[in-house]
């Protein structure tokens, strides 16, 4: 990546204006952030502000539009300074302001992640609306919208085992890899597979322990006050659903 990253990309932002390219550039631009996060998210730079247009512009949802939604929130979790330049580009580009953009965006999501089906896609999204609560353009105003559609992801990743004990069924550790192989030798793919998993935020992060990591440090911020004004947005069905996993 650190050698030939760069020079692929130039070729990607090429293609990307082919339509039927877009899920091939798309995969190309995760599998970089995953690989390497900061660094990943810089390399795909020059086309991550198309991405974003795709989800600024989406109407009608399609299996492509949850792979965009889907970069777009790796950049989130990957490098904000990222993602905010790539906001500010493209308010730019649309003369307005950054918090417009940026509103048009998170409508998009919130409208059509609960479309996306695939658990992978879920929880990645999930993982990236939780980040959002921190940050300094913190949507407040969709507090209680984004803590429902959490929830939700949370419901379907979330498991409890036969002791009671709540899991998260997409967490795999080097273990894993370990029993798969049962004495085989590793080859230079499995090992690099391995890298990849490894480095994903889906398959490394606990799910509901970052959704409470993320309220307790916006109520840190925020202050214990308006902490409870923002939970008073929040309907009493999803409090008890998240109750199930966090604590407020």
């Amino acid at each position: 990546m650190h050698t030939y990253g760069i020079q692929i990309f130039q070729e990607c932002t090429r293609l990307i204006s082919d339509l039927k390219n877009e899920e091939v550039v798309t995969r190309l631009v995760d599998t970089f952030i995953r690989a390497s996060p900061v660094l990943g998210a810089e390399i795909v730079l020059p086309l991550l502000p198309k991405i974003f247009e795709k989800v600024y512009c989406a109407e009608e949802y399609s299996l492509l539009t949850a792979m965009f939604l889907c970069s777009l929130a790796s950049v989130l979790l990957s490098s904000h300074e990222v993602f905010t330049r790539v906001l500010v580009a493209l308010a730019q580009a649309h003369n307005e302001s950054e918090t417009v953009t940026f509103g048009k965006i998170l409508d998009v999501w919130l409208d059509k992640m609960r479309c996306v089906a695939q658990l992978e896609q879920r929880k990645l999204l999930g993982l990236a609306l939780a980040n959002l609560l921190t940050t300094r353009c913190g949507p407040f105003a969709s507090f209680g919208l984004i803590l429902l559609i959490v929830s939700e992801a949370l419901n379907d990743v979330i498991k409890a085992e036969d002791n009671g004990t709540l899991i998260d069924s997409l967490v795999i550790t080097e273990d894993h890899f370990d029993e798969e192989r049962d004495g085989y030798h590793e080859s230079d793919y499995d090992q690099r597979n391995k890298q990849l998993v490894l480095s994903d935020p889906v398959h490394t992060i606990i799910f509901k322990d970052y959704v409470q990591s993320r309220l307790c440090e916006l109520r840190d911020h925020v202050g214990k006050e308006q902490f409870q004004q923002l939970l008073h947005c929040v309907d009493v069905d999803t409090q008890l659903r998240l109750k199930v996993y966090i604590t407020f």
